[in-house]
């Protein structure tokens, strides 16, 4: 198995515990960028695999750009 089709169908069966989105949003909580007076307005997302993966996070990210060179998502 191999090729882009290959590549993309076993990134969306990673996404798991140990997604980036929730990597980085742990290294901001440790970094001090969030907080109770600390958010962050835009935040684009390269290699995005699901158009919301910051969804949930919205109270402190105002705005997410999911970007992907081939994406398999209509929103991305």
């Amino acid at each position: 198995m191999s090729g882009m089709e290959a590549y993309q169908r076993m990134s969306v069966i990673r996404q798991g515990k140990d997604r980036d989105e929730k990597v980085l949003v742990g290294w901001l909580h440790e970094l001090g960028f969030i907080g109770a007076r600390n958010s962050i307005t835009r935040l684009l997302e390269e290699g995005a695999l699901k158009h919301d993966n910051y969804a949930m996070h919205s109270a402190w990210i105002s705005s997410c750009t999911p970007t992907d060179l081939r994406s398999q998502h209509p929103e991305i």
